[in-house]
């Protein structure tokens, strides 16, 4: 969890907390969307992103094993 979140948003574009945690999972480095969905998959990993006007807060679950 991160201080921050849609209140930090600037007057003239407000949505962009939410359009980040959007983007998020859209790749990693060099893989593109589809190669990192593969590597989310082969890990049975999976994000979930919140934003609040305080805050924003990223979730990862994944199993023990794949962890490193």
């Amino acid at each position: 969890m991160f201080s921050g979140g849609a209140a930090l948003d600037p007057p003239d574009k407000r949505g962009t907390a939410y359009m980040m945690t959007g983007l998020l999972d859209e790749g990693a480095a060099d893989l593109d969307s589809q190669a990192f969905a593969s590597a989310r998959e082969a890990l049975s990993a999976s994000f979930s992103f919140d934003v609040s006007d305080d805050t924003l807060s990223i979730s990862v679950r994944i199993l023990t094993e794949n962890r490193a």
